[in-house]
């Protein structure tokens, strides 16, 4: 009898582990419409089995932070905006994603921009981090970050309404 309960225990636990770590399959993922974040931080719900968590970086952040400061020296801020991006997953390899590539930021819902570049912070194959760089969009009113084709995800959209100053 006891070895049932076990067994049974041990089920739920694979069953629990495996839908936390897989998450949805493919679609999109996007911020509620119709409800702008207050956060300078946006996190997406981990569809495709990887979670992504992008921060808007302000002056404040860069100068707390050595690795952001020694990354983004080359960028002034007042011409560029940097988005931390923070890609985590339990299952994959990150490595094959290209987030310069697979990234648009808009402004006012006007034309997307390319990054201009990945600033990599850590390229571990299930934990990647670095800073996304665009050249600072004109505009006051929202400021969308949309990351394409990651781990079979169409799109994943990332708003600022309106978009932090600094």
């Amino acid at each position: 009898m006891m070895s049932w309960f076990w067994l049974v225990a041990g089920l739920v636990v694979v069953a629990l582990t495996g839908v936390a770590c897989t998450g949805g399959g493919g679609g999109e993922s996007a911020a509620p419409a119709g409800v702008p974040p207050t956060s300078l931080t946006q996190s997406d719900g981990g569809e495709g089995g990887v979670t992504v968590q992008v921060t808007w970086l302000t002056a404040a952040d860069l100068e707390g932070d050595a690795d952001l400061t020694d990354a983004a020296a080359s960028y002034d801020a007042a011409s560029y905006l940097l988005l931390r991006v923070r890609m985590d997953t339990h299952a994959g390899d990150l490595d094959s994603y290209d987030p310069v590539a697979g990234s648009e930021l808009a402004a006012d819902g006007g034309t997307a921009q390319p990054a201009v570049s990945w600033l990599s912070l850590s390229d571990d194959a299930h934990h990647r981090d670095g800073v996304l760089v665009f050249e600072r969009p004109q505009g006051t009113g929202s400021v969308e970050l949309a990351l394409r084709d990651l781990a079979d995800v169409a799109q994943r959209v990332f708003r600022w309404a309106p978009p932090p100053e600094g």
